[in-house]
């Protein structure tokens, strides 16, 4: 009723912790409650909203990924051909380099559609180590290659030094830096594969502002590889119940899809953010949204997708097409075929087809979200391969223009969660009728009625997240005793309020897992001592997980669970260390080289120790008086040494008093 809470025996006041928080200029408002993560076990959490009048510096991003791109491109290409660079592109779910033939088959297909918009003058922004430069610049009169990597541009240089590509010219700039380009200078501007790393959507949206006008009337904006926002839970899903051992309880993989979430740092952009561009920038005449191409079924085919933005050249839409809901109708791909050949129609939308390629992940989030009967993640996957995946492979239906005399556009512009898709199939002979502009009829305007934030994530947010929690608890620590500093601060966009306008203390979500945000980044155990004293950490500070460099103590340690841990490291170590441990190397790794050093001077001790020999009780009794030894054997005075095993100091031998 007071707001006040007990925490480990001390009586605190919560809004006293809030009235402490609210005068750090970064915090608009806060509210601190009390969560019990175990039992008898209280620990304080904040909530923030962040001051809105804080600006979150773009710069430092951009030179966090300049710095790693510099360092990826620096280092060796494994394969021969160095126009087949594909160092830094690693599984998600693996962490190994993602095969040579399904990299091939990506840049393939990518370089396939970009030369379908019959691009003559190109500018490419972020064009990297020429991936797509040295597949595309002779097909064209002139070719412009920008990115921010000095490493990426001088290897580039040295690949040109050897090809005969005259038309090419590098520069080092930013994204949405332009100057002096002309307008309508170029007739299809390329990004492939880097707004991922744009620091926030009004970034990439001052990019296209000035992507627009540098294109000419006629040309296009491709935009390629994006990650699909309404697909990323899945994807994580995806991730973590590969990387989960059978035994996995399905609320720890819950909490470790979150933290994936959580710790998202790439740019994710949903689909309906390019639909909402024609409103804002009346110069794009249509948009296309359209699945990777592939025949493997990766992350990058399955989480991504291409945009191309038309410029100028506005026309009529013509005829809308007939429109068949595929699940609707419970259409199969032989059935479309057969419908094709024998109605022969001008024009044929399918609606929400569902998509082979991503239904099983898509599946396996809904079962992790709501079936409560699951345990763990190896029930979990029982139950998916018993799912029947009646989904269609995209490829499949763009295989039917190779048969059918129908051209085929696949659109993930209508954004089904599921990752469904609308196919358009065109008759050859409209095809050849209509122009291109009036085939894009599946672009119409999308009214903005959403912030640009709500179209994607926010990569910064993260970032700002460990400079701001550090900074807030040296704040605290300032002007609060410890006891009083929250120990895990969740940061949000408004706290709930109810009907009268009060805060609504009872709607704060618990956090999934109480880990707080601590200033080292997290490195997983390496080795099976750390491995085994990291699950020790977790299990006493009640965690899903431990880094080997996670401070205890900033973990939410304390002197009690620190006996826990040193009663728990003799029991699995058989050593037996001193709490002061605890307090001189309070992280995984740390205590791990002192179990190590420990282990050492037990064994050195064991060694340089001989080995005590054996006496007859009855030829060699020794006669004890109150005032000590009366009489010592011949053997035991010859050799003293024998006595000092005993404790006992030899010198002199004729009376020594007793303890």
């Amino acid at each position: 009723m007071d707001q006040q809470v007990k925490v480990r025996g001390y009586r605190i006041e919560l809004g006293e912790v809030e009235a402490a928080l609210r005068e750090h200029a970064a915090v608009e408002d806060v509210v601190v409650t009390a969560r019990e993560v175990a039992p008898d076990d209280q620990r304080l959490c904040a909530y923030l909203v962040q001051n809105s009048q804080i600006e979150i510096e773009d710069h430092k991003q951009i030179a966090q990924w300049q710095a790693v791109w510099n360092d990826t491109y620096n280092q060796t290409s494994p394969e021969n051909d160095p126009a087949f660079n594909f160092i830094g592109w690693n599984s998600s779910h693996t962490g190994l380099p993602i095969p040579a033939e399904e990299m091939r088959e990506w840049i393939d297909q990518a370089v396939e559609r970009i030369l379908s918009l019959k691009p003559s003058r190109v500018l490419e922004i972020g064009c990297g180590s020429g991936l797509l430069l040295l597949r595309l610049a002779s097909h064209c009169s002139h070719y412009w290659g920008t990115d921010f990597s000095p490493a990426a541009l001088a290897l580039l240089r040295r690949q040109l030094a050897e090809s005969e590509l005259p038309q090419v010219t590098l520069n080092q700039r930013l994204a949405d830096d332009f100057q002096g380009m002309e307008a309508e200078a170029f007739d299809a501007v390329v990004l492939n594969s880097v707004a991922q790393y744009f620091p926030s959507i009004e970034y990439l949206l001052r990019v296209l502002e000035g992507a627009v006008k540098v294109v000419s009337a006629g040309g296009s904006i491709f935009v390629g590889d994006v990650r699909s926002l309404p697909l990323l839970e899945a994807l994580h899903t995806s991730i973590e119940l590969h990387r989960a051992p059978a035994s996995l309880p399905v609320a720890r993989l819950r909490q470790r899809v979150q933290r994936l979430l959580e710790r998202e740092q790439e740019l994710i952009i949903d689909p309906a953010f390019f639909m909402a561009l024609k409103q804002h920038l009346p110069q794009i005449s249509s948009v296309q949204i359209q699945p990777k191409r592939g025949l493997h079924h990766n992350e990058l085919t399955q989480f991504r997708y291409d945009v191309i933005l038309h410029v100028g050249n506005e026309s009529s839409q013509g005829t809308e097409p007939e429109q068949m809901d595929w699940q609707m109708h419970g259409l199969t791909l032989a059935a479309v075929r057969r419908l094709l050949r024998e109605r022969e129609p001008e024009m044929l939308r399918f609606v929400h087809v569902p998509n082979a390629r991503v239904l099983t992940h898509v599946k396996a989030l809904e079962l992790l979200t709501n079936e409560e009967s699951l345990e763990t993640a190896g029930q979990l996957r029982e139950v998916l391969l018993e799912v029947e995946n009646k989904g269609v492979d995209p490829e499949d239906l763009w295989a039917l223009s190779q048969d059918l005399p129908y051209s085929v556009d696949i659109s993930w512009a209508n954004r089904y969660a599921d990752g469904g898709f609308d196919v358009t199939f065109t008759h050859s002979s409209k095809a050849q009728a209509e122009s291109s502009e009036q085939l894009r009829g599946s672009a119409g305007i999308t009214l903005r009625s959403e912030p640009w934030s709500h179209y994607a994530t926010n990569p910064l947010r993260g970032a700002f997240a460990r400079k701001l929690v550090p900074e807030l608890k040296h704040f605290l620590s300032e002007r609060l005793p410890e006891y009083m500093i929250p120990f895990t601060f969740v940061l949000m966009e408004a706290l709930p309020l109810t009907p009268n306008g009060k805060v609504n203390r009872l709607a704060l979500a618990v956090p999934d897992d109480v880990r707080p945000e601590i200033e080292s980044a997290f490195v997983a155990p390496r080795t099976p001592d750390e491995e085994l004293l990291a699950e020790i950490f977790a299990e006493v500070l009640n965690l899903e997980e431990v880094g080997v460099h996670d401070h205890f103590f900033k973990l939410g340690g304390h002197s009690l669970l620190a006996t826990q841990i040193i009663s728990r490291i003799r029991d699995a170590f058989q050593v037996e260390l001193p709490l002061r441990s605890m307090f001189e190397t309070p992280t995984v790794a740390g205590l791990t080289a002192t179990i190590e050093e420990f282990k050492n001077k037990n064994k050195s001790a064991e060694i340089q120790a001989s080995t005590i020999g054996r006496v007859s009780r009855e030829q060699h009794r020794v006669k004890i008086s109150p005032q000590g030894l009366t009489e010592v054997p011949d053997a035991l005075r010859r050799d003293p040494s024998r006595i000092t095993k005993s404790g006992l100091n030899t010198s002199p031998i004729k009376s020594l008093p007793l303890e």
